[in-house]
């Protein structure tokens, strides 16, 4: 992985939801950080969220099973460049990347609620956050 992954934050658990947050990527040869979405020019960033889900969650003690979810994706536009993007490719490329992980379900079509929002932040870099919830 050419992700610096020594800043990752890793998931919490607070009243029964799963609470994920997500901080740009930074790569080690590129200057340019990057949120997790389906697709970017010069970058894989569907294989670097499946790593970097898979990292965060390696830990994560959750039995997958046939429950369906509600998840919440959260995109925090700051004051950079980044979390402008269409939320529907954020969604897809996360979704895809924690079925990939298998720590919370075995797929994501076991998702049966979702929302997904943008708010705008100009005091910091843009951010992430994912809360998932059994139904």
């Amino acid at each position: 992985m050419n992700i610096d992954v020594s800043k990752f934050r890793k998931p919490t658990i607070e009243d029964g939801e799963i609470i994920i947050p997500i901080d740009p990527f930074i790569y080690f040869d590129h200057e340019k950080q990057r949120l997790p979405r389906k697709h970017s020019k010069h970058f894989d960033l569907q294989r670097d969220t499946n790593h970097f889900l898979s990292f965060v969650l390696s830990d994560f003690e959750w039995a997958p099973d046939s429950s369906k979810y509600m998840v919440q994706i959260s995109v925090t536009k700051g004051n950079d460049t980044l979390g402008a993007g269409d939320l529907d490719n954020y969604s897809k490329a996360i979704l895809d990347g924690i079925t990939h992980s298998r720590k919370i379900w075995k797929d994501d079509g076991q998702v049966d609620h979702l929302i997904v929002q943008r708010f705008y932040d100009n005091s910091r870099t843009s951010w992430i956050q994912v809360k998932i919830k059994k139904m």
